[in-house]
């Protein structure tokens, strides 16, 4: 599935956009499952496509936001911060509240 999922972000730009979202959603749902199953790795490899993926939608948002997360606590991957900044920068320009409040709590 996991597979499926990134290579279908691959000919995304021959979808209508009502078709994107509804990718980008069950791919989010798919990722957050992942995630929240603690099978980092695996809900990297599901989210980074669609997080790369520009199109202005909140699923995009969240997907940058736990790209973030993952990045940030180097959960399945290799810490980094500054992948972390941007794509939680990238999150909130999707008016991601997450990242949002991660962004003004670091501020501060």
């Amino acid at each position: 599935m996991i597979k499926f999922i990134a290579k279908i972000f691959v000919y995304l730009s021959i979808f209508p956009d009502f078709f994107r979202e509804l990718i980008a959603a069950y791919a989010v749902g798919e990722g957050v499952q992942a995630y929240e199953d603690k099978r980092y790795f695996d809900a990297f490899k599901i989210l980074k496509p669609v997080a790369d993926y520009e199109i202005n939608d909140a699923y995009v948002g969240s997907a940058q936001y736990i790209i973030g997360v993952l990045y940030l606590h180097g959960l399945g991957i290799q810490k980094d911060i500054i992948c972390a900044d941007k794509y939680f920068i990238e999150s909130a320009r999707r008016k991601n509240i997450n990242a949002l409040n991660y962004l003004s709590d670091k501020k501060h």
